[in-house]
Formats: C-alpha cells, structure tokens, sequence
C-alpha cells in the first residue's frame, strides 16, 4: 500500500486499548512526520476493519464469476498453446544441429588432408561449437515454454477448488488473498467537504 501523495510505504501499527488493539496502517511519512506542514503528510489511516470491508466485496466477486474465471485462463493458455509451433521450432533447430555437426565432419576431413592450418580449423571449429550451443539452449528455451504451459494448464483445476474453498469470514484469509490479486494500492485523502475527508483508494 502506497500513499499517493508522497509515495511513502503504508505501515501496519495498532492502538492498545481497554478492550484490544485496534490495528491500523498509516503512511510511514506521517507516522515519522506527523500532518502536512513542511514534511509532514495528509494521507488518512486505514482501520484494517475497514480495507477488509473493501477487500470482501472484491473477491467475492471473484468468487461468484470463478466459472468464468477459469474459463477465460483456459482460452488464454489454449491460445498460448495454439500460437506456438513449438514441434516446427524444435524440429528446425535439431536440423540446424544436424547441419553444424556435418560441417564439423567436413572441417576434420579438410585438415586431415591439409587443406586447412591448424589455426584455421580450430577457427571454424569454435565458431561451429558456439552456433551448436546457441541451437541447443534455443531447443531448451522451448521445451521451458512447453512445460510451463502444461504446468499452468494442469493447475487450473486447483485453482477453482481454491477459489471455492476461500472462507472470506476469516481476516487472514481476506488478506492473504488481497495481497495476491494487487500488486499496488495507492490511497490518498478526498473532501466531500470542508470538515468530512474520506480515504480514496486507487
């Protein structure tokens, strides 16, 4: 969480009262700094009660749309798997190794018959070695691509029992999943006039 105002880290603190603490989170520029004046800052607290009243509705909404959801990861990985001719790929790359292995044979043949100095053999040879190791971290790259596709593709399923085994009445549960789904909250204070200033949360 971020304070759109001076771009400060938001920090977790409580009020120790009577009956409990109350947990907040605050800019860390107000917290060190105090309000606005020359250093300070006016970005408002955040009761934890009340981002996990904003958190809820959210997720919940996630939740209710899990089948469409999931619907829409499976298209963008079937996609992924239809865009990438990855047998076309790995089978040109292992032709382009073929290729390079069958120079080298021909490289060996010169010097044997000394058509070549050894200098200029060990030349080709290097530069035909380093294409051969390029074509083969290519070929690994792809499989990568596959593997991870198959992966995420596998792992769908599990999402959609996570996502309906999401209980929101637990506060740690609310959070947890918060913090997975956004990757920045910016907040910063509003006026609905002079004397009431609301948090807006971006």
């Amino acid at each position: 969480i971020y304070c759109a105002h001076d771009n400060s880290l938001y920090v977790r603190g409580n009020y120790k009262l009577k009956s409990g603490k109350k947990v907040y989170w605050a800019c860390d520029n107000y917290r060190r700094n105090g309000i606005a004046k020359s250093s300070g800052c006016k970005s408002p607290l955040l009761y934890e009660e009340e981002l996990k009243n904003v958190f809820k509705p959210i997720i919940q909404r996630i939740i209710n749309e899990k089948e469409e959801v999931i619907e829409e990861i499976k298209d963008i990985l079937n996609e992924a798997k239809l865009q990438g001719s990855y047998i076309k790929e790995k089978e040109k790359y292992a032709n382009d190794i073929k290729q390079y292995e069958r120079q080298k044979d021909e490289l060996f043949d010169m010097r044997s018959k000394q058509e070549i100095t050894p200098k200029e053999f060990i030349e080709f040879k290097n530069k035909l070695d380093i294409k051969i190791d390029e074509t083969k971290k290519a070929i690994d790259k792809i499989i990568a691509i596959e593997e991870n596709i198959n992966s995420s593709c596998e792992s769908v399923e599990t999402l959609k029992r996570n996502i309906e085994s999401v209980i929101l009445d637990d506060d740690n549960s609310v959070f947890e999943i918060a913090s997975s789904l956004f990757e920045k909250i910016y907040v910063e204070v509003d006026r609905d006039s002079e004397s009431c200033r609301k948090a807006v949360m971006h």
